[in-house]
C-alpha cells in the first residue's frame, strides 16, 4: 500500500478526494508538465472537434455498418472478432457519431484513454463511450497523439479529469482540458514511427501464436481421424417437426454442419462415443459476489477474462473475494487439471486445464467447471484440445442458446459428444500442446516486451530525457 503525505490545501485546489489523484505518480506527472522545455497544449487547442457516439437506442442488424464501442478499439489497432452493427439508414441519421479515415478515436467509460487512428475507408459509427476528435494535421501529428495518450504519462492527465470510481468517465470538456506536451514536429513523427514500428513486429507475433492454434486444430483433427469431415453449412435444410428437440426452434441445432459432424463421429466411434456428462463429476459454474464486493487480496476469484484465447489461465487480472462468500459456492473450487468452459457471451467455448492452483480458487457463473471422473481413461489436455478443435466449437455453437447474450447450459454441456480415444493418441496431442504452449508463452513474452520497450523510449522522448536522432 503506497503512502504520500498531502496538503490540505491541495485537496482543496484540485476538488476531488479520490486517492488517484494524489499518488506519487500524479504528483510526478505534474513536475514532470512544471518543468518540460517543450510547449504544452490542451488538447481541445490542436482539434477541430471532439464529439461522442449518440446515447440513443440502436438498433442492431446482422450485416451493416460497424459501431465501434470500447471493446473494439485497441492501442494495436481495431479488434472485430465481437462487433455490432446497424443498418445504412440509421448511420445516415447519425451523421454526428460517423467515423473518417484519419479521426482519433479515444475511449472514454471504462478503459480510459485507449487510442488509435482510423485507417479503414469503410464507413463506421460510435458507441457513447467512444469519443471522436478530428486533429489539426498541421498542429500535431495524430499519431504521436495516440501514442502520447496510450503512454503511462498520458494515462495518468486523462485520469486527472475522469469523474466515477467504480466506472471511470471523461466526458468531451474533460477530454478538452488534457494538458498534451508538443515536441518539435520532428520529434512528434519520430515519436509515432516507434510505436507503429513496434505495433508492426507486435502483430507479426501475435499472428504466429494465431498460426500456432490454426495449426494445432488441424493436428487434433488428424490424430483423431476426423481430417476428412467436411464442413459446409447449408444455407437450406429441412427438419422434421418430431425431431425438434426441448422445444427448440432455432436453426443453430439443426444446421447441416452440426448434424453431419455428429453423424461422422457416432460412424468413427461408435460405442468410445460418450456424453461428457458420463465421464465426469457433475459439471458446476460459480456466481458473482453481491454489489460486486471485490477485495484486494483473499479467495481467487476467475472469470472469462482470466482465460486467454490461446487456452491458457491468466492470473494478471485475477480479482479476489472473501472466505465466506467463497465458502457459499464451495461447489465451484477448482483443482489442477479440471477444465474451465466459457458458457456466457461473446467467446463461448474458449477452455483452459486447471494448472498451479494451490489454494481454495472459485469461478463466476460465466465459467463451467467440468471435472473428468478418476475411472475414466481422459487426459484433461486431450479434453481440452478436443472442446477447442471444430469438432468440440461446432457442437457448442449448436447447443447454446441464441439469445442476446449467448448461453450454454449446464446441461446442454453435459450434451457434447467426447470420443475416448486411445492413450497413444492422447498423449501424442497433449505432447504438442505443451510443445505449442511454450512456444505461444515466449511469442506472448516477446510481443508484450516490445511494446514495453517502445513506450519506454517514446516516454523519454516526451519528457526531453531522450535526444531524438
Amino acid at each position: 500500500m503506497e503512502d504520500t503525505i498531502i496538503a490540505i490545501s491541495r485537496l482543496r485546489n484540485k476538488k476531488k478526494w479520490a486517492y488517484s489523484f494524489h499518488s506519487e505518480s500524479s504528483l510526478q506527472t505534474e513536475e514532470y508538465l512544471k518543468n518540460t522545455s517543450f510547449e504544452i497544449q490542451k488538447l481541445g487547442k490542436l482539434v477541430a472537434e471532439i464529439t461522442d457516439g449518440l446515447h440513443s437506442t440502436r438498433h442492431y442488424v446482422d450485416d451493416g455498418i460497424i459501431v465501434l464501442a470500447v471493446r473494439n478499439i485497441t492501442e494495436f489497432g481495431l479488434d472485430l472478432s465481437n462487433k455490432k452493427m446497424i443498418n445504412q439508414a440509421e448511420h445516415e441519421h447519425f451523421k454526428r457519431s460517423q467515423v473518417q479515415p484519419g479521426d482519433l478515436l479515444v475511449t472514454i467509460t471504462g478503459r480510459l484513454g485507449t487510442a488509435l487512428v482510423y485507417t479503414s475507408e469503410k464507413p463506421a459509427n460510435l458507441s457513447a463511450h467512444v469519443a471522436r476528435v478530428k486533429v489539426h494535421a498541421n498542429k500535431v501529428n495524430p499519431y504521436y497523439l495516440a501514442a502520447y495518450l496510450n503512454s503511462n504519462f498520458g494515462k495518468q492527465l486523462l485520469n486527472e479529469h475522469s469523474i466515477g470510481s467504480l466506472y471511470p468517465h471523461i466526458n468531451v470538456n474533460g477530454l478538452q482540458n488534457v494538458q498534451i506536451i508538443l515536441p518539435r514536429r520532428h520529434i512528434q513523427d519520430r515519436i509515432a514511427q516507434i510505436m507503429q514500428d513496434a505495433y508492426i513486429v507486435n502483430k507479426k507475433k501475435l499472428a504466429e501464436i494465431e498460426a500456432l492454434l490454426n495449426n494445432f486444430d488441424e493436428f487434433v483433427m488428424k490424430e483423431m481421424g476426423l481430417s476428412s469431415i467436411i464442413f459446409k453449412d447449408e444455407k437450406d435444410f429441412t427438419v422434421n417437426i418430431k425431431q425438434m428437440r426441448g422445444g427448440r426452434f432455432d436453426l443453430d441445432l439443426y444446421n447441416t454442419k452440426y448434424i453431419n459432424l455428429i453423424s461422422s463421429l457416432r460412424k468413427e466411434f461408435n460405442l468410445n462415443l460418450k456424453k461428457l456428462v458420463s465421464i465426469t463429476e457433475p459439471i458446476t459454474s460459480g456466481t458473482t459476489p453481491l454489489n460486486s464486493q471485490y477485495l484486494e487480496t483473499g479467495i481467487p476469484f476467475l472469470r472469462v477474462q482470466n482465460i486467454s484465447n490461446e487456452g491458457i489461465l491468466n492470473w494478471e487480472n485475477c480479482l479476489f473475494v472473501s472466505e465466506e462468500f467463497a465458502q457459499t459456492i464451495h461447489r465451484s473450487n477448482i483443482k489442477d487439471g479440471d477444465i474451465l468452459l466459457v458458457i456466457v457471451g461473446a467467446t463461448i467455448g474458449k477452455c483452459a486445464v486447471v494448472m498451479g492452483v494451490n489454494s481454495i480458487t472459485v469461478i463466476n457463473q460465466a465459467l463451467a467447471r467440468i471435472r473428468v471422473k478418476k475411472d475414466i481413461p481422459i487426459n484433461p489436455n486431450y479434453l481440452q484440445a478436443f472442446l477447442s478443435c471444430p469438432a468440440g466449437q461446432i457442437q457448442i455453437s449448436a447447443l447454446k442458446r441464441p439469445v442476446a447474450q449467448g448461453n450454454l447450459s449446464l446441461t446442454e454441456t453435459g450434451q457434447i459428444l467426447i470420443p475416448i480415444i486411445p492413450d497413444e493418441v492422447q498423449n501424442a496431442i497433449t505432447k504438442e500442446m505443451e510443445h505449442r504452449r511454450f512456444l505461444i508463452k515466449k511469442l506472448r513474452k516477446e510481443a508484450k516486451q516490445i511494446i514495453i520497450e517502445a513506450k519506454a523510449c517514446v516516454e523519454r522522448m516526451i519528457l526531453g530525457e531522450e535526444e531524438v536522432t
